[in-house]
Protein backbone atom coordinates (compact mmCIF):
# COMPACT_ATOMS: atom_id res chain seq x y z
CA UNK A 1 0.00 0.00 0.00
CA UNK A 2 2.78 2.46 1.10
CA UNK A 3 4.67 1.63 -2.29
CA UNK A 4 1.41 2.66 -4.32
CA UNK A 5 1.87 5.98 -3.03
CA UNK A 6 4.73 6.09 -6.43
CA UNK A 7 5.69 9.27 -7.19
CA UNK A 8 3.93 11.15 -4.39
CA UNK A 9 5.78 9.91 -1.55
CA UNK A 10 8.03 13.16 -1.14
CA UNK A 11 4.62 15.48 -0.75
CA UNK A 12 5.25 13.83 2.78
CA UNK A 13 7.21 17.57 3.27
CA UNK A 14 4.06 19.37 3.39
CA UNK A 15 3.52 17.62 7.12
CA UNK A 16 6.58 18.09 7.93
CA UNK A 17 7.20 21.93 7.38
CA UNK A 18 4.04 22.05 9.82
CA UNK A 19 6.24 20.49 12.34
CA UNK A 20 9.06 22.10 12.10
CA UNK A 21 9.98 24.11 15.24
CA UNK A 22 11.79 27.75 15.70
CA UNK A 23 14.88 27.94 17.26
CA UNK A 24 16.50 29.49 14.44
CA UNK A 25 16.18 28.90 10.57
CA UNK A 26 19.79 26.45 10.04
CA UNK A 27 17.67 24.30 12.70
CA UNK A 28 14.44 24.66 11.20
CA UNK A 29 15.44 24.01 7.84
CA UNK A 30 17.90 20.76 9.11
CA UNK A 31 15.25 19.65 10.87
CA UNK A 32 13.08 19.52 7.55
CA UNK A 33 15.51 18.25 5.83
CA UNK A 34 15.89 15.06 8.61
CA UNK A 35 12.25 14.44 8.71
CA UNK A 36 11.51 14.37 4.77
CA UNK A 37 13.98 11.89 4.26
CA UNK A 38 13.13 9.47 7.58
CA UNK A 39 9.62 9.69 6.18
CA UNK A 40 10.78 8.74 2.91
CA UNK A 41 12.96 5.86 3.73
CA UNK A 42 9.57 4.86 6.42
CA UNK A 43 7.57 4.61 3.09
CA UNK A 44 9.66 2.48 1.32
CA UNK A 45 11.04 4.61 -0.77
CA UNK A 46 14.72 4.46 -1.95
CA UNK A 47 16.59 7.28 -3.30
CA UNK A 48 20.14 6.69 -3.88
CA UNK A 49 20.61 10.54 -3.27
CA UNK A 50 19.94 12.98 -0.08
CA UNK A 51 16.94 14.95 -0.82
CA UNK A 52 17.34 18.16 -1.58
CA UNK A 53 14.41 20.49 0.34
CA UNK A 54 13.89 24.36 -0.86
CA UNK A 55 12.25 27.01 0.93
CA UNK A 56 12.83 30.47 -0.64
CA UNK A 57 12.72 33.56 1.80
CA UNK A 58 13.22 33.18 5.65
CA UNK A 59 11.43 29.80 7.06
CA UNK A 60 10.32 30.57 10.93
CA UNK A 61 8.49 34.18 9.51
CA UNK A 62 6.44 31.54 7.04
CA UNK A 63 5.40 29.38 9.51
CA UNK A 64 4.68 31.79 12.09
CA UNK A 65 2.16 33.96 10.00
CA UNK A 66 0.68 29.94 9.41
CA UNK A 67 1.59 29.34 5.58
CA UNK A 68 4.38 28.41 3.08
CA UNK A 69 4.38 29.99 -0.02
CA UNK A 70 6.68 27.50 -1.87
CA UNK A 71 8.65 24.63 -1.04
CA UNK A 72 10.00 22.11 -3.71
CA UNK A 73 11.95 18.73 -3.20
CA UNK A 74 14.05 16.72 -5.43
CA UNK A 75 15.88 13.36 -4.83
CA UNK A 76 17.82 11.51 -7.85
CA UNK A 77 17.30 7.82 -8.44
CA UNK A 78 13.83 6.98 -6.61
CA UNK A 79 13.19 3.65 -6.58
CA UNK A 80 9.19 2.87 -6.38
CA UNK A 81 7.81 -0.95 -7.46
CA UNK A 82 11.09 -1.62 -9.63
CA UNK A 83 11.22 1.99 -11.56
CA UNK A 84 13.65 4.42 -10.96
CA UNK A 85 13.44 7.96 -11.85
CA UNK A 86 14.64 11.50 -10.98
CA UNK A 87 11.71 13.16 -8.64
CA UNK A 88 11.02 16.89 -8.12
CA UNK A 89 8.11 18.49 -6.09
CA UNK A 90 6.78 21.66 -6.19
CA UNK A 91 4.25 23.01 -3.45
CA UNK A 92 2.58 26.20 -3.36
CA UNK A 93 0.61 28.13 -0.66
CA UNK A 94 0.53 25.50 2.25
CA UNK A 95 -1.53 26.00 4.98
CA UNK A 96 0.44 25.08 7.89
CA UNK A 97 -2.79 24.11 10.33
CA UNK A 98 -4.64 22.47 8.16
CA UNK A 99 -1.57 20.53 5.55
CA UNK A 100 -3.37 21.69 2.63
CA UNK A 101 -1.84 23.61 -0.24
CA UNK A 102 -3.14 25.41 -2.94
CA UNK A 103 -1.03 23.43 -5.62
CA UNK A 104 1.19 20.44 -5.83
CA UNK A 105 2.71 19.35 -8.65
CA UNK A 106 5.37 16.79 -9.70
CA UNK A 107 7.68 15.44 -12.80
CA UNK A 108 9.40 12.43 -12.93
CA UNK A 109 12.64 11.61 -15.47
CA UNK A 110 13.18 8.43 -16.21
CA UNK A 111 15.72 6.70 -18.83
CA UNK A 112 14.97 3.96 -21.50
CA UNK A 113 15.77 1.43 -19.02
CA UNK A 114 13.06 2.94 -16.57
CA UNK A 115 10.36 3.26 -19.53
CA UNK A 116 10.88 0.10 -20.48
CA UNK A 117 10.08 -1.17 -16.87
CA UNK A 118 7.27 1.03 -16.95
CA UNK A 119 6.25 -0.47 -20.49
CA UNK A 120 5.16 -3.65 -18.78
CA UNK A 121 2.07 -1.99 -17.52
CA UNK A 122 1.02 -1.61 -21.24
CA UNK A 123 -2.20 -2.67 -22.42
CA UNK A 124 -2.44 -6.26 -23.46
CA UNK A 125 -2.67 -6.37 -27.58
CA UNK A 126 -0.57 -3.38 -28.10
CA UNK A 127 2.59 -3.58 -30.13
CA UNK A 128 4.29 -3.88 -26.87
CA UNK A 129 3.27 -7.21 -25.99
CA UNK A 130 3.23 -8.74 -29.53
CA UNK A 131 7.49 -7.98 -29.22
CA UNK A 132 7.54 -10.01 -26.21
CA UNK A 133 10.86 -10.13 -24.45
CA UNK A 134 12.80 -8.94 -27.23
CA UNK A 135 11.45 -5.11 -26.89
CA UNK A 136 13.99 -2.57 -26.32
CA UNK A 137 13.55 1.07 -25.79
CA UNK A 138 15.75 4.00 -26.39
CA UNK A 139 14.99 7.21 -26.15
CA UNK A 140 15.85 9.69 -28.21
CA UNK A 141 14.48 13.64 -28.48
CA UNK A 142 11.69 13.91 -29.94
CA UNK A 143 10.81 10.35 -30.26
CA UNK A 144 10.66 7.38 -28.09
CA UNK A 145 12.03 4.47 -30.06
CA UNK A 146 10.99 0.63 -29.73
CA UNK A 147 12.73 -2.02 -31.40
CA UNK A 148 12.69 -6.23 -31.80
CA UNK A 149 11.38 -8.31 -34.06
CA UNK A 150 7.47 -9.20 -35.26
CA UNK A 151 6.60 -12.19 -36.67
CA UNK A 152 4.57 -11.49 -40.07
CA UNK A 153 3.12 -14.62 -42.08
CA UNK A 154 5.36 -16.68 -40.17
CA UNK A 155 8.16 -14.88 -40.63
CA UNK A 156 10.30 -12.69 -37.79
CA UNK A 157 11.06 -9.66 -39.56
CA UNK A 158 12.77 -6.70 -37.36
CA UNK A 159 10.52 -4.12 -36.05
CA UNK A 160 11.67 -0.34 -35.20
CA UNK A 161 8.95 2.35 -34.17
CA UNK A 162 9.29 6.01 -33.62
CA UNK A 163 6.62 7.05 -31.11
CA UNK A 164 5.54 10.38 -30.04
CA UNK A 165 4.80 10.49 -26.05
CA UNK A 166 1.41 12.50 -24.73
CA UNK A 167 -0.63 12.32 -21.71
CA UNK A 168 -4.51 11.55 -22.07
CA UNK A 169 -7.08 11.13 -19.60
CA UNK A 170 -4.38 9.91 -17.09
CA UNK A 171 -3.01 7.46 -19.39
CA UNK A 172 0.74 7.93 -21.01
CA UNK A 173 0.12 7.40 -24.75
CA UNK A 174 3.14 6.28 -27.31
CA UNK A 175 1.55 6.95 -30.76
CA UNK A 176 3.45 5.83 -33.84
CA UNK A 177 5.02 8.36 -36.27
CA UNK A 178 7.29 5.64 -38.34
CA UNK A 179 7.64 2.17 -39.03
CA UNK A 180 10.58 0.04 -40.50
CA UNK A 181 9.49 -3.77 -40.89
CA UNK A 182 12.64 -4.90 -42.56
CA UNK A 183 13.11 -3.26 -45.59
CA UNK A 184 9.94 -1.52 -46.05
CA UNK A 185 10.04 1.86 -44.23
CA UNK A 186 6.63 4.17 -44.12
CA UNK A 187 5.23 7.30 -42.17
CA UNK A 188 2.62 8.46 -40.00
CA UNK A 189 0.43 8.91 -43.42
CA UNK A 190 0.56 5.66 -44.47
CA UNK A 191 0.35 3.59 -41.14
CA UNK A 192 -3.48 3.59 -41.45
CA UNK A 193 -3.45 1.80 -44.84
CA UNK A 194 -1.06 -1.01 -43.96
CA UNK A 195 -1.26 -4.05 -46.14
CA UNK A 196 -3.05 -7.45 -45.94
CA UNK A 197 -1.32 -9.37 -43.21
CA UNK A 198 0.07 -6.80 -41.12
CA UNK A 199 -0.45 -6.73 -37.71
CA UNK A 200 -3.14 -3.73 -36.68
CA UNK A 201 -1.28 -2.84 -33.58
CA UNK A 202 1.22 -1.64 -35.69
CA UNK A 203 -0.46 1.57 -36.31
CA UNK A 204 -2.10 1.57 -33.32
CA UNK A 205 -0.84 3.94 -29.81
CA UNK A 206 0.25 1.95 -26.96
CA UNK A 207 -1.52 2.70 -24.16
CA UNK A 208 -0.36 3.10 -20.56
CA UNK A 209 -2.14 2.88 -17.50
CA UNK A 210 -0.98 4.40 -14.20
CA UNK A 211 -3.95 4.97 -12.11
CA UNK A 212 -3.55 1.72 -10.18
CA UNK A 213 0.10 2.59 -9.18
CA UNK A 214 -1.21 5.92 -8.44
CA UNK A 215 -3.33 7.50 -5.41
CA UNK A 216 -6.96 8.88 -6.58
CA UNK A 217 -5.25 12.60 -6.01
CA UNK A 218 -2.74 12.35 -8.48
CA UNK A 219 -2.87 12.17 -11.78
CA UNK A 220 -0.67 12.03 -15.19
CA UNK A 221 -0.72 15.64 -16.63
CA UNK A 222 1.95 16.27 -19.23
CA UNK A 223 4.56 14.46 -20.88
CA UNK A 224 7.68 15.23 -22.96
CA UNK A 225 10.92 13.82 -24.70
CA UNK A 226 13.77 15.46 -23.85
CA UNK A 227 16.96 15.04 -24.68
CA UNK A 228 17.48 10.72 -23.56
CA UNK A 229 14.78 11.43 -20.87
CA UNK A 230 11.33 10.96 -20.37
CA UNK A 231 9.71 13.82 -18.38
CA UNK A 232 6.29 12.80 -17.06
CA UNK A 233 4.38 15.62 -15.47
CA UNK A 234 1.79 14.82 -12.33
CA UNK A 235 -0.96 17.43 -11.08
CA UNK A 236 -1.87 16.54 -7.44
CA UNK A 237 -4.85 17.64 -5.30
CA UNK A 238 -3.47 19.80 -2.65
CA UNK A 239 -5.61 18.52 0.24
CA UNK A 240 -4.29 14.51 -0.41
CA UNK A 241 -2.64 14.52 2.93
CA UNK A 242 -5.80 15.50 4.66
CA UNK A 243 -8.30 13.56 3.30
CA UNK A 244 -7.75 9.63 2.90
CA UNK A 245 -9.66 9.12 0.01
CA UNK A 246 -7.32 10.05 -1.78
CA UNK A 247 -4.25 8.46 -0.86
CA UNK A 248 -6.32 5.37 -1.97
CA UNK A 249 -5.17 3.59 -4.57
CA UNK A 250 -6.58 4.28 -8.35
CA UNK A 251 -7.68 1.29 -10.87
CA UNK A 252 -7.30 1.71 -14.77
CA UNK A 253 -11.20 0.57 -15.24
Amino acid sequence: MRKRRGWIALAVVVVLLAGAFAGGEAIARSVIRDRVEQAVRDAGIEASAPIDIGIPGLVLPQLMGGRIGEATASARGVTVEGITADVTLDVRGLDVRTTAAESIAAEASLDAGALQALLGRASAGSVWHELGDAARVRIAEPHVEVSGELPVLGLPLPLELALDASADDGRLLLAPQRLTLGDWSIDREALDALPPGAPASLSQPIPVCLEEALPRGVALDAVRVHGSRLLAGFRIDGAILNDPSLRQPGDCA
